[in-house]
């Protein structure tokens, strides 16, 4: 189904420094290995030329599916209760994106898309990926979101595959502690959504589809505070009561709806639904 608002977004990714979709966007990106007391190690990322921070990238496309709840892909994806206090601090929330957009892939805005998915496959499958021992691909840091590509039945059509954008954010991480936590390092994840088309594809919306109530910018204040053992736990789990529970943070994301209202982690599911339009920022590691 052709989406006006998608194409839009694309082109005003266009011009865009941190999108990739024009063709070999990915080239305008250099992987460099970091090194620590003058040895390199595995740890990777990619910065613009000239830049010495790391690259951010910022990508379009349609919600396919999305483990996004209490428990994200512990218990959405892989079927693994985190009982645990020690399978619970690698939880992570994820989304799958459809970056097709309805668009014939021979017209203009189907190779706008489709770039998207093409470049991310050159950057995360490159010659320069070391095969000496350092790892094989960039390693990013916990509390940064990490995308990479696979295939993924067409929500559409069950019966075929396409390729799909995936999107993965750690929910807790343990600060490294001095005499303070260290400071959270996230990008904007999702940052900006379309209103509804005439077709009704949903977008991020201000109202609670079941609620009808606004989102809750308090919920959202709140988020910098959470720890594993504040953390919504409905299923009531044991990883909760861990002596340690309490020093793992909640890593907070900026995400916002088409009129700017963050939305909580705790709400993601809520809004972060299939078929919901998103503009996201990634961490190019």
């Amino acid at each position: 189904m052709f989406n006006d608002d998608f194409a839009d977004a694309l082109n005003n990714l266009v011009d865009d420094p941190d999108a990739l979709v024009l063709p070999d966007s990915y080239k305008r990106l250099n992987l460099v290995h970091d090194v620590h007391n003058g040895k390199t190690n595995e740890n990777a990322q990619y910065r613009r030329e000239d830049e010495v921070i790391t690259a951010n990238i910022r990508i379009v496309g349609n919600i396919a599916d999305a483990a996004v709840g209490t428990y994200g892909t512990s218990i959405e994806r892989k079927g693994i209760e985190p009982g645990k206090f020690e399978n619970f601090q690698k939880a992570k929330q994820e989304i799958l994106l459809d970056v097709r957009g309805g668009f014939g892939p021979e017209t203009e805005l189907g190779r706008l898309a489709r770039s998207q998915a093409q470049n991310l496959n050159q950057l995360y499958n490159r010659d320069e990926f070391p095969s000496d021992g350092l790892g094989g691909k960039p390693k990013g840091l916990a509390n940064e979101t990490q995308p990479w590509i696979k295939k993924i039945p067409d929500p559409s059509n069950p019966a075929k595959e396409i390729w799909a954008i995936v999107v993965t954010a750690k929910l807790f991480e343990k600060p490294n502690y001095s005499n303070k936590p260290a400071e959270p390092l996230p990008e904007d994840l999702f940052n900006e959504a379309p209103p509804d088309d005439d077709e009704g594809m949903p977008a991020l919306a201000d109202l609670d589809s079941e609620s009808n109530e606004p989102a809750n910018e308090e919920s959202h204040m709140l988020d910098g505070r959470l720890t594993m053992e504040t953390w919504p736990n409905p299923l009531d789990w044991p990883y909760q009561s861990h002596p340690q529970a309490s020093k793992y943070h909640l890593i907070p994301i900026d995400a916002r709806s088409v009129s700017d209202r963050p939305i909580s982690r705790t709400e993601w599911a809520r809004h972060l639904k299939p078929g919901t339009l998103v503009l996201v920022d990634l961490t190019a590691r």
